[in-house]
């Protein structure tokens, strides 16, 4: 396959449509697009993509790129992605993580990926249960300005036990 669009013009694609050009491009073509996108472009892409071209992707693209498109993805598509990669390669995307972010995608890659643990998604946002409507969206836009990753809202007691869950949706 010639590729002769203009790939400046591609990040005005949406990521759904760039992961079908890149799996119907080289790997090396593929990786070349997604690192000539803005990094939550590439990400959002990446993740758009068959696992299989996934992981084809990342063994041929540098390192510190793959890192950084992959940082950018929520931890659990991250430890997806690296739980099929090779060891050594995961560890060297994961190097090149900030710390926080690398010990809670390495958390994530301890669980078998058909277990509780392995489908969990370790962000979440909880909130005094006796804050009102406006405290609690005004907390949430501080905290998470792009919420509509944000589907629930847990609530809890001066104990921090869970006593309701209310959808982003009903607040």
């Amino acid at each position: 396959v010639q590729f002769s669009f203009p790939i400046q013009k591609l990040s005005q694609l949406h990521p759904a449509d760039l992961a079908e050009i890149v799996e119907d491009l080289s790997i090396h073509q593929g990786s070349r697009i997604l690192t000539s996108l803005d990094l939550q472009t590439a990400a959002q892409t990446l993740s758009e993509v068959d696992p299989d071209v996934q992981t084809s992707i990342i063994e041929v693209m540098d390192r510190q790129q793959a890192s950084d498109i992959i940082e950018e993805m929520p931890a659990e598509e991250a430890a997806d992605l690296l739980g099929e990669l090779r060891e050594e390669v995961a560890e060297d995307v994961l190097d090149g993580f900030e710390e926080g972010h690398a010990e809670e995608v390495r958390e994530l890659l301890a669980y078998d990926e058909d277990t509780a643990g392995g489908l969990m998604s370790p962000d979440f946002f909880c909130l005094p249960q006796s804050v009102t409507v406006e405290e609690a969206l005004d907390r949430i836009r501080q905290a998470h300005p792009e919420s509509d990753a944000l589907p629930y809202v847990y609530l809890v007691d001066a104990h921090s036990r869970l006593t309701g869950v209310v959808s982003l949706r009903e607040l």
